[in-house]
């Protein structure tokens, strides 16, 4: 078990670019034919990480303002 969750689709999308880059790597699978499919699976995992990471940033920056906005009123309060 992991701290965070995965989406079955990502990790399926991320462990079939993995293995196929494993495979030209060693030689198993032609990069002519190949090259084009891994780079799209890897651009749908970026777009995914990024897209996780934009959600967090939302979270993240929203509480930080509160945040602020509590400390300009304390600030005026005495």
């Amino acid at each position: 078990k992991l701290p965070f969750q995965i989406c079955p689709i990502c990790a399926g999308v991320s462990l079939t670019w993995l293995w196929m880059l494993f495979g030209m790597g060693l030689g198993f699978l032609s990069v002519e034919k190949y090259q084009m499919v891994i780079a799209i699976l890897m651009g749908g995992s970026v777009i995914g990480i990024v897209n996780k990471l934009e959600e967090k940033w939302k979270i993240f920056s929203k509480s930080r303002n509160t945040n602020k906005a509590l400390q300009n009123k304390l600030k005026d309060c005495c």
